[in-house]
């Protein structure tokens, strides 16, 4: 509960302990077993009920599955990488399957929905700027950038959603590598600089290329969306071989922190690392070199 005031009290600094909410369920259930976190979590759930409606919905959705599912999957056995996979495409159905429900029973329009929550939101950015005394031509290219975010946001939710919830358990499994000699058991959690992606991803980004073609708007966004994800999956390839690399010659540690930095604000320097990722696939960068005798 510590975690869910942090975060719904502090939005941006508190984002942490959002993105690591379902962490005690995972860790817990995984030491203490499986009991223990649905109990975290039914607790959690009844005091959202009698607090913040609203925010139980959002940690029922958001929360829940990865809280459940990812411990559920390391103690079947499955790879860290695997348990990611399996928890964020089961959390990713629940998700849809309440959105369409909600918009059957409501009538209403999923796109037109989710645009009014984000202009609410960028109106509010957009009025605590005016507040802050910007204004004249830097005020307005401020509206416009904010009103090409609200565009490309309303475009690309879906994937953005499945990164985000893909990101959100990533980091749990992180923390709990960091914490598992704690645990007493032995999980196969894998290493982060092994990570691969399987390869036959690469169709996912050579057929929705060929998709954008027909000039179809609904065809043209599954593709763009299909795309965006796999991008994402071959930039994290491409960051685990530069993680690999920096460990085989011994990098300082403040240099991979600039890397990642770099990494989350500039697009170009993400999209040459994705490019980095996707060419593992025939260049195997963590190979080992075999000697030739001469």
């Amino acid at each position: 509960m510590t975690l869910y005031l942090l975060f719904t009290a502090l939005p941006v600094i508190g984002l942490p302990a959002g993105v690591l909410l379902p962490f005690p369920c995972i860790y817990y259930s995984i030491k203490f077993g499986r009991q223990v976190g649905y109990a975290i979590v039914a607790l959690m759930l009844f005091l959202l009920a009698v607090l913040d409606r609203a925010g139980m919905i959002l940690y029922l959705l958001q929360s829940v599955p990865c809280s459940l599912l990812l411990p559920e999957f390391l103690l079947r056995g499955k790879t860290g990488a695997r348990s990611i996979l399996y928890s964020v495409a089961i959390n990713a159905g629940i998700i849809a399957l309440f959105a369409a429900l909600s918009m059957f029973f409501l009538d209403g329009d999923l796109d037109a929905e989710i645009g009014k929550v984000l202009r609410a939101s960028l109106n509010q950015a957009s009025e605590m700027y005016r507040q802050s005394g910007v204004a004249g031509d830097d005020l307005k290219a401020l509206d416009l950038a904010l009103a090409q975010t609200q565009e490309l946001i309303q475009k690309f939710y879906p994937a953005l959603s499945l990164i985000l919830l893909g990101i959100g358990a990533g980091f749990n499994l992180l923390l709990l590598r960091r914490l598992s000699g704690s645990l007493g058991k032995e999980l196969s959690l894998g290493s982060f600089s092994g990570y691969r992606n399987s390869d036959f991803l690469v169709w996912l980004f050579i057929l929705p290329g060929f998709a954008l073609l027909t000039e179809n708007a609904i065809v043209d966004r599954i593709a763009m969306n299909i795309m965006a994800v796999t991008v994402f999956l071959y930039l994290v390839q491409g960051a685990a071989i530069v993680t690999w690399f920096s460990r085989k010659l011994s990098i300082p540690r403040f240099v991979m922190m600039l890397f990642y930095v770099l990494l989350l604000f500039q697009p170009i320097f993400a999209a040459a690392v994705a490019a980095f990722g996707l060419f593992d696939l025939w260049a195997d960068f963590r190979a080992p070199k075999k000697n030739t005798n001469l």
